[in-house]
């Protein structure tokens, strides 16, 4: 999902859909599936909910309380907990009924405000539903562990250990644990266990030597996770009489500040990430003899640019046009990673045009890349790229939304790019060696668009929406006729979002590839 950069996000939480339920016993009535929904808080005090379909935001509510630093959605998903910089909890109604019988309950709605508990000093950093629902524990900056019910009463209050020398400590992270045991992780690298009706320590681990950001729960309930700035990742086990610590790890650089496990017990899977952006995958169940799994922050199947050869001659031009050959090599590019690459032989001295999508802006290089002379580059070789490469032009869009997709037609002489709003054409122009860009209008409104291709003679635009592909004629040059071709995700239960799209060599056949793993092809009409 794209960013946004007044959007600083500080913590995710998600709200769990509903399976389709086709039973029509007990007369009672038949719902549809529901996608699971995700919630983020930023730092200046907004909760957004995201489109997992169309990629962008689908609501945005701000939050009286400043800058919002947990939250917690509560195990029957009808309520969230937001805690809040003014050291406020504030409690919204997710719009997500429990009954799963209740039609009217059926289709999510937005979030809607509905109580503020008692203010407390300082921050509010972690707050944490009970099992049941009925009381919230929370903590923060004033090193305090508060307890109070949902509609506010509060039940207990335990004060955190301190030091003169280094302040009170700070409660960065808590979990709730089925039989009601709070866990909590401060700025003195201590994970402690608390009784959760009196507030009582019941034991407490010093395995940490800075602050313990984030702590995990395996799904049987039987070891905790904990870790923070040392970058140790620590476990500890329940023995049956009481806590033990088991063992660590340590597969990050830096700090580590977010964990999170599958809340499916038959997915066993503990994922830390932090700092050094690389997400790593542990076992749950089997930390101690399990290696981990790296995931580098890129992805790990990289999206094919396309290199056109421009026509040396008129015949071989007739050709192309013609759609009886074309030459083509594969390179290898990352597709989501700091900056996407599209690749165009263009008719520019000859020599290929390299396309650079970052986040607002878009770039077009000259370069002698994969010169004739050359072997075309094979299955992810690095792509070699001569040192007098210059830049052409420099397109910046506004920072308002990031650039989702971008392409380049084959002869160089049409650029599209399209964000979370909407679809821009560009007709690039080259003017005794400077080249230039000029605006096209489109004549009809486009949809969020989150994958670009242009046909191999340059005379159709594809464009993919999760549950269309658009065929835009640009056989005058510019933008023309749109066209609307639904494909398999236009029916689904829950739609997926696009993630890959190729073209046949005579333009008949496109099949989009989607999130959900499905692939089909519809011919265009």
């Amino acid at each position: 999902i794209p960013g946004r950069h007044e959007f600083p996000i500080r913590c995710l939480a998600w709200i769990s859909g509903r399976t389709g339920d086709s039973s029509e016993g007990d007369n009672k009535p038949v719902h549809s599936a529901t996608p699971d929904r995700l919630i983020a808080g930023t730092l200046g005090g907004l909760l957004v909910e995201w489109d997992l379909v169309e990629l962008k935001e689908k609501m945005v509510i701000p939050c009286p309380g400043g800058a919002v630093w947990a939250l917690d959605v509560s195990h029957r998903g009808d309520y969230i907990a937001v805690a809040c910089e003014d050291g406020c909890v504030r409690i919204y109604s997710s719009g997500a009924g429990f009954d799963p019988y209740d039609i009217l309950l059926s289709q999510p709605t937005e979030l809607e405000f509905v109580r503020t508990l008692p203010k407390q000093d300082g921050r509010v950093l972690a707050v944490r539903w009970f099992p049941d629902d009925s009381r919230l524990v929370f903590g923060g900056s004033a090193g305090l562990l508060g307890c109070v019910s949902a509609t506010g009463q509060a039940l207990f209050q335990a004060t955190m250990e301190s030091f003169a020398h280094q302040g009170k400590a700070i409660l960065w992270d808590l979990r709730v644990l089925q039989d009601g045991t709070i866990v909590s992780g401060d700025s003195f690298g201590k994970t402690q266990f608390w009784d959760g009706v009196h507030g009582t320590l019941l034991q407490s681990f010093q395995q940490h030597t800075a602050d313990v950001m984030c702590i995990a729960v395996s799904p049987n309930g039987h070891n905790v996770f904990s870790s923070g700035v040392d970058n140790r990742v620590t476990m500890f086990t329940w023995t049956g009489e009481r806590w033990a610590y088991a063992a660590h790890k340590k597969p990050h650089t830096h700090d580590v500040r977010a964990m999170a496990v599958s809340p499916n017990t038959e997915i066993d899977v503990l994922v830390t990430g932090g700092v050094d952006s690389v997400l790593v995958m542990h076992s749950a169940l089997s930390f101690v003899t399990k290696p981990v799994i790296k995931c580098l922050p890129f992805p790990r199947h990289p999206h094919p640019c396309q290199v056109v050869h421009p026509p040396r001659n008129e015949a071989e031009a007739a050709s192309l046009h013609g759609l009886t050959r074309r030459g083509s090599d594969i390179v290898e590019a990352p597709e989501d990673g700091e900056d996407a690459l599209a690749i165009s032989r263009g008719n520019f001295h000859r020599l290929p045009l390299l396309l650079v999508q970052q986040a607002t802006s878009l770039e077009i290089w000259r370069t002698a890349l994969l010169t004739p002379s050359r072997p075309a580059v094979s299955k992810f070789a690095p792509v070699p790229i001569e040192r007098n490469a210059s830049l052409l032009l420099r397109i910046r869009r506004k920072p308002d939304h990031e650039i989702v997709c971008s392409a380049l037609s084959p002869d160089a002489t049409l650029l599209a790019c399209a964000d979370a709003q909407q679809l821009a054409f560009y007709r690039l122009t080259l003017t005794r060696g400077v080249l230039s860009c000029s605006r096209l209008e489109i004549p009809a409104a486009v949809p969020s668009i989150q994958r670009l291709l242009f046909t191999p003679d340059t005379h159709t635009l594809l464009a993919a929406s999760p549950t269309h592909i658009l065929v835009i004629d640009l056989s005058n040059g510019e933008p023309g006729n749109v066209r609307r071709i639904a494909h398999h995700r236009s029916v689904a239960e829950i739609p997926a979002p696009i993630t890959h799209l190729a073209v046949s060599h005579d333009s008949q056949w496109l099949p989009p590839c989607g999130a959900d793993g499905l692939l089909q092809i519809p011919r265009p009409p």
